[in-house]
């Protein structure tokens, strides 16, 4: 489903975005004070975070310079059952 998809509830959309927005910024934060390049990519409500320096502009552009690193990162997270 995609935002404007007449199946979403927009009241649901609506309820979970501080939520993603919060765990954005959180890991923008976190990431950005360790010194580690990354872009944040999406909408709050369905993200992702890029291990690159290079800007996200669109879906080909949306790559990470070290997918490794990524991997590890998402892994912590599932272990940590946070993702």
């Amino acid at each position: 489903m995609v935002r404007g998809d007449s199946r979403v509830n927009k009241a649901h959309v609506e309820q979970i975005q501080p939520a993603g927005y919060l765990l954005q910024q959180m890991q923008q934060d976190a990431l950005t004070k360790a010194g580690i390049p990354h872009q944040v990519c999406g909408d709050e409500t369905l993200f992702d975070i890029l291990f690159t320096d290079m800007a996200c502009l669109d879906y080909r552009s949306a790559k990470h310079k070290s997918p490794d690193q990524a991997a590890v990162y998402n892994a912590s997270l599932r272990q940590h059952d946070i993702l």
